[in-house]
């Protein structure tokens, strides 16, 4: 099963505790939060490609206070970028979760590879 890394010392981290300040208690799963939805749908780079403020803050961190305060704060504190096209992306992800990429790929090889077998066996 596909995991994320979260670092032992992420608690007390500056990055979460500035986001704490910024944001109020509580705001400290809204990066895992983050980096599991990315895990998910944008392993390969860590690009929230397509994803506006408010749907990363509503459908992807599930914020609960006003609109694009979450998003500003993820930015201000060091857990996104934005990228010369002001695509949002998540700081270190290849470094921290590049694995996911290549379980991805591996499940997929070996899904064609069995479904080859039984299409070999079918004939």
């Amino acid at each position: 099963m596909p995991s994320i890394n979260l670092d032992l010392d992420y608690w007390d981290h500056p990055k979460t505790k500035r986001l704490i300040r910024l944001l109020g208690r509580g705001a400290d799963v809204i990066p895992p939060r983050l980096w599991c939805y990315c895990g998910k749908y944008h392993a390969q780079d860590g690009k929230l490609t397509g994803l506006t403020i408010e749907m990363i803050e509503a459908e992807t961190i599930r914020w609960w206070g006003p609109r694009g305060e979450a998003v500003q704060a993820l930015v201000e504190a060091g857990f996104l970028e934005i990228d010369a096209d002001g695509t949002y992306v998540v700081h270190d992800w290849l470094a921290h979760c590049g694995h996911l990429t290549v379980f991805k790929d591996r499940a997929k090889k070996a899904a064609e590879k069995r479904w080859a077998k039984k299409g070999n066996n079918a004939s």
